[in-house]
């Protein structure tokens, strides 16, 4: 019941934008876990134009792990809006998170505003494992985290970062279960 409860917080599909074409996969290492994503309109009153994409890690696994994934989608829907940088954002997420879980868990999380038009992004990272702009020339950006976990410290540090996106650009976003997977003998992938 959790899982299914959980998936349900995931998005049933990715928004279907002009220009832009996007997959996702999510396979949890366990029944529940607090990995989360979503891609939505900053303004719901605007289904076309600029979108936020997130990509988070609740430390820990479980039930309490997936507790703390619900409570940060909740958090997050509420506080993106247009205006409000991606660092102001998870800088007020950071507030609400300590006073709420007191440090129990901790939230690493990629959070990009994508305009589908222009193919801006404003991205910060707060702690998240570095995401890969893969250029249709064939050089890779890292978009690596300048920023403390979000539910951990007084202050995240996170910066808001920018770039342009082309034609042909592919925007990679995961979490460590994809650098941090064994293979049979334990090893790391």
């Amino acid at each position: 019941r959790a899982r299914r409860i959980q998936e349900g917080l995931l998005p049933l599909g990715l928004p279907d934008l002009p220009g832009l074409s996007a997959a996702s996969r999510y396979q949890p290492a366990e029944k529940v876990s607090g990995d989360y994503f979503d891609c939505f309109p900053i303004d719901p009153a605007s289904p076309q134009g600029s979108h936020c994409l997130v990509m988070a890690d609740v430390s820990g696994h479980g039930i309490s792990a997936a507790m703390v994934m619900a409570m940060f989608k909740v958090l997050l829907r509420k506080e993106v809006r247009a205006g409000r940088p991606p660092s102001d954002v998870l800088g007020r997420m950071n507030r609400m998170l300590l006073e709420q879980i007191r440090g129990l868990h901790y939230v690493t999380v990629f959070l990009g505003y994508l305009d589908p038009v222009s193919g801006a992004l404003e991205w910060c990272s707060a702690g998240h494992c570095p995401q890969l702009l893969v250029r249709a020339s064939g050089g890779i950006e890292i978009l690596a985290a300048d920023g403390l976990f979000v539910g951990s410290f007084d202050e995240l540090g996170a910066t808001d970062q920018k770039l342009s996106m082309s034609a042909g650009d592919t925007l990679v976003l995961y979490t460590d279960g994809i650098t941090e997977a064994e293979g049979p003998g334990g090893e790391l992938f």
